[in-house]
């Protein structure tokens, strides 16, 4: 790890060098692939395939092992959860197109982790009725960050690799399905399900760091 923080400094002191005609082109690009190397981090935000594949495969069992609630139960609400997503993907269009991607983004990830905390907080006292409420909340926010992601991935591209970073943001989806169910069963098993649960707001929490740093906005 501290091997790659000091060929990253190097780089980056590198490009603020005056280079002579032949390094031009070639410092130009190494900036282009920082770039968009960070677009590569953009695919653990909340609207990630990891957070899909955590839910698609641990919802029911940390919904009837963890709150209690018959199998059944915990399959309707996952699929209110799923429309709450879509449905926030459509609200979170209209959020990006007036307000900016970064603190969009941002705001929707502390106030998912905050839902998160929530759900476990209050879960002695939840019913049918509000634990669907709540999840199909937090469904609504997840979706809403989607607009925003492929809005900042935009804005922080460089010109003429826009198609390279959207390329990596959107790596999420093997990815996702790749580590998630694996990691998240490996915690579960290896301490609980509610362990595992906590695994997706630490996640988020994890991604403030990347987002705070970045400036450029289209």
């Amino acid at each position: 790890m501290v091997l790659v923080l000091l060929s990253i400094l190097f780089f980056h002191k590198l490009l603020h060098l005056r280079p002579r005609f032949k390094r031009v082109k070639l410092l130009s690009r190494v900036h282009r692939f920082f770039k968009v190397l960070s677009c590569f981090f953009l695919a653990i935000l909340p609207s990630s395939r990891w957070r899909t594949q955590v839910y698609e495969h641990f919802f029911t069992l940390f919904l009837s092992k963890a709150l209690f609630f018959k199998v059944q139960e915990a399959n309707t609400i996952l699929t209110i959860f799923f429309v709450g997503t879509a449905i926030g993907t459509l609200f979170g269009g209209v959020l990006a197109d007036r307000f900016r991607s970064k603190h969009i983004t941002i705001l929707l990830m502390v106030l998912s982790v905050i839902i998160s905390g929530l759900i476990l907080l209050c879960a002695p006292w939840f019913t049918f009725f509000t634990i669907s409420c709540t999840f199909g909340g937090l469904g609504v926010v997840f979706g809403s960050a989607s607009p925003a992601r492929d809005r900042l991935v935009s804005s922080i591209a460089s010109k003429g690799s826009t198609g390279q970073a959207f390329g990596l943001a959107h790596i999420d989806l093997p990815l996702g399905g790749l580590f998630a169910p694996s990691l998240v069963g490996f915690v579960m098993d290896l301490q609980s399900t509610v362990t595992g649960y906590l695994l997706i707001p630490l996640f988020l929490v994890g991604t403030v760091p990347i987002l705070l740093p970045i400036s450029t906005e289209k």
